[in-house]
C-alpha cells in the first residue's frame, strides 16, 4: 500500500533517533478485508452484488456446510473426556428336554439386563490435547472459509472495475470509429476530386478498420466479464447483471503497520494454527506411551421372567 506514495527526501524520511525495533502491537482487526474494500469503494450497487454473491454462490454454500459438519464432529473428540454408559438386554429360551410324566417339552426362559459405565481418567491430559488439536483444525477451516469469502469479494470487485473500464473504452472507441469514418469519407471525396492520394485513402481505411476491430474485441471482453460476474454471483446465465455506468471512485487505503498487515493475512494465520495443531498432536502421541487409567463399573440382573 505504501508503494504508491510520493517519494520523500532522505532528510524527511529518517527521524533523528531510529528505534531498534517496531514497538507497535495492534490487536488483530475485527473487520475483514472485504469490509475495508467495500468501504473504499462505497458503492451501493457493488454492495448489493457482493451480498447476492455471498448468499447464492454454490461453492461458498458447500464450504459453509463442510465447516458446520466439522463443528458437529467436534463432539466426538470432546465426548471422550466424559464417562460412557451402555445398557444391554438379552432374552434366551432353553430346551430342557421332555417331561416324563406328560411327555411335553420343558422350556425355560432366561432374561438378563444391565448397564456398563466406563471412564478413562485423563491423568496425563492426552485426551484434552487431542480435543484441542481438533478445535484448532476447526479454526483453520473457519479461516479458510473467511479467506474464500474475501477472495470472492475481491474477484467481484476486480471484475466490476474491469467491466466499467471496458465500457469507458468502448465509448471512446465508438467515438473514435465515427471520427475515423468521417475522415475516411472526406479523404475519399478528395481522392475523387483528384486532390488526395491512394495512400492517404488506404491509411484512413486501415485506421478505421483497426478501430472497428478493437470495438469488436472489447465487446467480446465485455460479454465475457458479464458472464464471469453471473457465475461468481451464482446467478443463471440469462440473469441480467447490473452493469457499471462509470468507473467507481476508490479512496486511498490507510497505511497500516507491517505487523497488522501480517496478522490479517489468512495464509500466515493458517500456518500458525497448523503449527499449534501439530504441537498438540505430537504431545498427545508422546502421552500415548504412558500408562492409562480406565475405570469400569458393571451391574446386571437376571431371572426367569422379565418382571423379576
Amino acid at each position: 500500500q505504501s508503494g504508491c506514495l510520493m517519494k520523500q527526501s532522505p532528510a524527511a524520511a529518517l527521524p533523528d533517533s531510529i528505534p531498534s525495533d517496531w514497538s507497535f502491537r495492534p490487536e488483530p482487526g475485527a473487520l475483514p478485508v472485504t469490509a475495508s474494500l467495500l468501504d473504499l469503494l462505497n458503492n451501493d450497487r457493488i454492495n448489493r452484488l457482493v451480498s447476492d454473491a455471498l448468499a447464492n454462490n454454490p461453492s461458498l454454500n458447500a464450504t459453509a456446510l463442510r465447516l458446520k459438519s466439522s463443528q458437529l464432529l467436534l463432539a466426538g473428540t470432546g465426548s471422550r473426556l466424559l464417562p460412557s454408559v451402555s445398557a444391554r438386554y438379552s432374552r434366551r429360551r432353553d430346551n430342557q428336554g421332555r417331561d416324563l410324566a406328560t411327555g411335553g417339552r420343558v422350556r425355560q426362559n432366561h432374561h438378563s439386563a444391565g448397564f456398563d459405565l466406563s471412564w478413562e481418567a485423563d491423568i496425563w491430559g492426552r485426551l484434552a490435547d487431542e480435543h484441542h488439536a481438533e478445535l484448532v483444525r476447526h479454526d483453520i477451516r473457519a479461516i479458510e472459509m473467511a479467506a474464500a469469502y474475501e477472495s470472492l469479494c475481491t474477484r467481484l470487485i476486480q471484475t466490476w472495475i474491469r467491466l466499467a473500464g471496458i465500457r469507458e473504452s468502448l465509448t471512446l472507441f465508438h467515438e473514435k470509429t465515427a471520427v475515423l469514418s468521417k475522415i475516411e469519407a472526406h479523404i475519399l471525396r478528395r481522392y475523387r476530386d483528384g486532390i488526395g492520394t491512394l495512400d492517404e485513402l488506404s491509411t484512413a481505411r486501415t485506421r478505421r478498420l483497426m478501430s472497428q476491430s478493437r470495438v469488436h474485441s472489447l465487446t467480446g471482453n465485455k460479454a465475457r466479464l458479464i458472464r464471469e460476474l453471473s457465475v461468481l454471483s451464482g446467478k443463471n446465465p440469462d440473469h441480467r447483471i447490473p452493469e457499471p455506468s462509470v468507473l467507481p471512485e476508490i479512496d486511498m487505503p490507510q497505511i497500516k503497520a507491517p505487523v497488522s498487515v501480517l496478522q490479517h493475512r489468512p495464509d500466515i494465520r493458517i500456518a500458525l494454527q497448523r503449527i499449534d495443531a501439530g504441537n498438540l498432536s505430537a504431545l498427545a502421541a508422546r502421552k500415548k506411551m504412558l500408562p492409562a487409567l480406565n475405570l469400569t463399573f458393571d451391574i446386571s440382573q437376571s431371572g426367569s421372567s422379565f418382571s423379576a
